[in-house]
């Protein structure tokens, strides 16, 4: 009976063991804070400030999560702010781009411009 309850009391421990908190979602974490960096490197701040406020928000949230113990809402939350910031990103750099074009394209039509009016002297 004592070597039963011994190998029974092992068994416990080892269920306890496996069914402990599952590690702090420290990459997912790492990766939505990378891609707010490139959205605030890419303006998003001035672009698409709501999708990177909801990114920064979603990333602490996660930390509270994670500090809590939630892994599974706290990579949950992580990715979604990843998104978010990827997000607004694209959208930065789009409107940055826009904004070059535009520049471009302005420029070309005061280059035409002048062109048109020195070859009618």
């Amino acid at each position: 009976m004592g070597i039963k309850c011994g190998v029974f009391a092992l068994v416990i421990a080892a269920i306890a063991g496996c069914s402990g908190n599952p590690p702090r979602p420290t990459e997912a974490m790492t990766r939505a804070q990378t891609s707010i960096e490139q959205a605030d490197q890419a303006e998003a701040r001035r672009f698409d400030p709501a999708n990177l406020d909801s990114a920064k928000e979603k990333l602490s949230h996660a930390k509270t999560a994670a500090d809590k113990g939630d892994v599974r809402t706290a990579n949950r939350l992580a990715e979604q702010a990843e998104l978010d910031a990827d997000l607004a990103a694209a959208r930065g750099r789009s409107a940055s781009a826009a904004k070059a074009a535009d520049e471009v394209r302005a420029s070309t039509e005061t280059l035409r411009a002048e062109i048109v009016h020195q070859t009618s002297k």
